[in-house]
């Protein structure tokens, strides 16, 4: 082993004498040095940003129309302690003033005002808040007393009682707020934000960093650094020199190789360890998994370095290999574009996620956010429930206007759908006798974010504030007349059906999830914090009968049918509740992906969930057992639904569906389009090409893994909405491919080295 610890100590000193190696030096050290002096510091969680309203325009309406009521209220409070300078520009507005631009400065005028408010000791009153309910928290502070309270706690008490006063337009904040500094200096220009947001920033940027680094400059310079190793080994005279002494030609190789990669290697544990050091000792955020970014940086350099080392064995010029490098990254990068240009283009778009099982045939929702209709006479499927006049071009990345996909009403026979104009919801109706034609409805509330029809055939909107029922005909077109050729509906109360209430306020925080028992007018809503039980009383409004705090809190999704409560969390852990009194009946934490949807079937039976590992996990409530069925396809599913004959339907490979029966796994059928010009160019040449050829730039998901330890990527937010689309992250696919390739390239170079005559 002697001769090859010398080969090693040799490589380092030939990567040492390069300038280049300096240069990189030289720049790690500045870049960990100009970082070092970021810090926070901590405050309550008490200050108000501008982000923190969701719509402004409407608060400041809402606090002036509870301003001119006699009722006490949280609204008329703060209506009160308004400055009357900002009150008049809400209710006057200066003639000819730009109307958009005035309510943006009111609504920042708004956010200042509530801010210094929140500093007052005299902002509650116990008469204004007696009907709205406090946060446990907030309680804990009050039974204190208020004029006992410390300056921040006074703030953070008077946060959760604004919060609380207007549910679903005040965004929740966490106990306690950081503020980024820079030595001793403040950043006046950012605002305070919560310790979450911060840890979820700093992940996300060293996420982005690290991607940058791994994928672009850290590698480009580690191959400039150690392309002449190799070469220079084996030019005449050194080569010559090595082969007199009883060495093996490969080991020389290999431990060519390991040396290169071992410098960087060290290279890599500076500047990734110097950023472990400062967010530990700034932010006091030890995250350990940063540390596997090393290992991971090297796995990448690897088989680049590779590429380059049997290159310096047959051109044995250092040149030669950073330009075959930078070839193989294009050859690379030009496969995963083309693989990734087809998914966005062309497969993407016509990807299944939601089935909507109707009276004889199944529609569905693409990832475009189009409504089809399986025609089993064409074997394809059609577009129906679309716009009416000439359609506009809209690429499947930007997001269709359809905020809630479409829910079937079996009694009519109809799809019923809202839909976000820029001039509000809008609900929207296609019947089956109609060919599913799309045709406008009611005006939705702003906050409704699902739909129901209940066991009366009543259609119901739910939302973070409060359950609204539909009063009338939703389809009752309003009378218009015509005027030069255009049609001017006139104002008509009874043209329409109207959203009514039918519920008391409640005080969710968005997203929510909701679920409406198949059998019955049960109703369940889960917004992270709070798991809410209501039924359906007098006059067909609903009242809460039981509720069940989460601390933690964590976003899942419900589902609700016969007598089975099931709640899929962020985690993967499922938990089955019984709905009666909300007790945890069982709860199942093998699957550690994210929930993306859930099903259960109209008998409550069979309950289905659909995780974002593209995995699906199935729950036979008879017998209180998981199940085992084989589902074809599974890793590979996006789209999941139970039928009137409670069968299973499965969507697989972009748009395939497979209807199952859940007790065996039998197929019923099968609807399978024909393959087309650009999805068989994917499937059978770009995509296998892509699976078996190395993958480098997929690394940068493991980096995303690694840190974040989620196999999905997604945008995110502390409270994120789980039916959002995420891309799973195949882990050990990568790393397999990645190796593999890399065991190829290193036995061809020690092949080669053996029987090259030097």
């Amino acid at each position: 082993m002697r001769p090859y610890w010398t080969i090693l100590r040799d490589s380092f000193h030939e990567a040492m004498v390069s300038r280049v190696l300096w240069i990189v030096l030289i720049l790690i050290t500045l870049f960990l040095a100009a970082l070092a002096p970021l810090g926070v510091t901590h405050q309550a969680g008490s200050h108000l940003g501008e982000g923190d309203i969701w719509d402004p325009v409407g608060l400041l309406n809402q606090l002036r129309t509870a301003g001119n009521s006699d009722e006490v209220s949280p609204g008329k409070r703060v209506w009160s302690r308004l400055n009357s300078e900002l009150r008049r520009m809400v209710e006057k507005p200066p003639a000819g003033a730009d109307l958009p631009t005035m309510q943006w400065a009111t609504a920042k005028g708004l956010v200042a005002e509530l801010n210094e408010m929140l500093a007052r000791p005299d902002f509650y009153e116990e008469n204004a808040w007696a009907k709205t309910p406090l946060r446990r928290e907030a309680r804990d502070l009050l039974s204190r007393g208020v004029a006992t309270l410390a300056p921040d706690e006074l703030a953070r008490f008077n946060r959760l009682a604004l919060e609380a006063g207007f549910p679903g337009q005040i965004a929740a904040t966490g106990k306690r707020q950081v503020r980024i500094t820079y030595a001793v200096w403040d950043f006046p220009l950012l605002e305070p934000f919560e310790l979450a947001d911060l840890q979820r920033f700093i992940r996300d940027s060293l996420q982005n960093f690290m991607n940058f680094f791994l994928g672009m400059v850290g590698i480009l310079a580690a191959i400039l650094v150690t392309s002449p190793i190799i070469p220079q080994t084996f030019e005449p005279g050194a080569i010559d020199l090595l082969l007199s002494k009883p060495v093996s030609r490969s080991l020389v190789f290999l431990t060519k190789f390991c040396g290169g990669c071992a410098f960087i290697g060290l290279n890599a544990a500076y500047m990734i360890g110097g950023l472990w050091l400062i967010l530990g000792a700034r932010f006091g955020i030890w995250n350990e998994k940063l540390i596997w970014c090393i290992p991971l940086y090297l796995f990448l350099f690897s088989i680049y370095y590779g590429v380059s080392g049997i290159v310096g064995l047959i051109w044995r010029n250092a040149i030669v290999c950073v330009v075959m490098s930078i070839l193989f990254f294009a050859v690379c990068f030009s496969l995963w574009a083309s693989n990734w240009g087809l998914e966005l283009w062309a497969m993407n778009p016509q990807r299944l996620v939601k089935l909507i099982p109707a009276k004889g045939e199944l529609l569905a929702v693409n990832q475009q956010g189009k409504t089809v209709l399986w025609a089993e006479n064409d074997q394809l499927w059609q577009e129906v429930f679309a716009p009416q006049g000439p359609s506009i071009y809209r690429p499947q990345f930007i997001a269709n206007m359809i905020r809630i996909a479409p829910v079937y009403d079996s009694r009519t026979d109809r799809l019923l759908a809202i839909i976000t104009p820029s001039n509000g919801n809008h609900l929207w109706i296609g019947r089956a006798d109609q060919d599913w034609r799309r045709m406008p409805g009611a005006t939705l509330p702003s906050t409704a974010d699902a739909l129901f029809v209940d066991s009366h055939g009543n259609l119901l909107a739910t939302s973070p504030i409060r359950v609204f029922r539909m009063q009338g005909n939703a389809e009752a077109q309003p009378k218009t007349i015509e005027i030069l050729g255009y049609k001017i509906p006139l104002k008509d109360k009874n043209a329409r059906g109207i959203f009514v209430e039918a519920s008391p306020q409640l005080s969710l925080y968005p997203p929510i999830s909701a679920a409406l028992n198949h059998d019955g007018d049960g109703l369940v809503l889960f917004d992270g914090r709070k798991l809410l039980r209501m039924e359906q009383g007098e006059q067909q409004m609903y009242r809460m009968s039981r509720e069940l705090d989460f601390e933690p809190p964590q976003p899942g999704i419900v589902t609700y049918a016969g007598t089975t409560l099931l709640l899929a969390l962020e985690s993967g852990e499922i938990r089955l509740y019984d709905p009666s009194d909300l007790k945890l009946l069982k709860a199942f934490d093998s699957v550690k992906s994210p929930p993306q949807m859930a099903e259960a079937s109209p008998d409550g039976r069979w309950f289905a969930v659909l995780h974002d590992d593209g995995r699906l996990w199935l729950y036979d409530a008879q017998r209180l057992e998981a199940t085992t069925t084989r589902i074809v396809g599974q890793g590979n599913i996006s789209a999941v639904a139970f039928n009137a004959q409670n069968h299973l339907l499965v969507a697989t490979r972009f748009n395939r569906v497979t209807e199952y029966l859940p007790e065996d796994g039998r197929i019923v059928s099968q609807r399978h389009p024909a393959v087309g010009f650009f999805e068989g160019a994917y499937v059978y040449v770009i995509h296998p090409l892509h699976q078996i050829l190395p993958r480098p730039g997929e690394l940068n998901d493991l980096v995303s893994y690694v840190l974040t330890d989620e196999k999905s990527s997604a945008a995110g937010s502390s409270m994120r909405d789980l039916r959002a689309k995420r891309n799973p992250i195949d882990v050990f696919g990568i790393i397999r491919n990645n190796l593999a390739f890399l065991a190829v390239v290193l036995g061809i170079g020690c092949v080669y080295v053996a029987r090259r005559d030097f």
